[in-house]
């Protein structure tokens, strides 16, 4: 009912958004059991590449808040990066 000549071209008039409810973005759900596996095989791969601890840290400290960022600051991965 009404015009729909105004709506976007994905848009479903029954549920909002024609992706809307099929789960699109549970790719981006991360967890701190997430942040520890990624840093675990980063500091692994950095140290067999005879890296030292600190440049370890360097290295994988930023790119794990990245990582949270990227995904939209999650409240466990947060708490788990910091």
């Amino acid at each position: 009912m009404g015009d729909d000549a105004g709506l976007a071209s994905g848009f479903d008039r029954r549920g909002g958004h024609a992706l809307h409810g099929i789960g699109h973005d549970a790719h981006l759900r991360i967890s701190g059991l997430h942040i520890a596996l990624i840093t675990g095989i980063l500091v692994a791969m950095l140290r067999t590449a005879q890296l030292p601890r600190f440049g370890c840290g360097a290295v994988v400290i930023p790119v794990i808040w990245f990582y949270t960022a990227a995904t939209g600051w999650q409240s466990s991965a947060v708490r788990a990066t910091s």
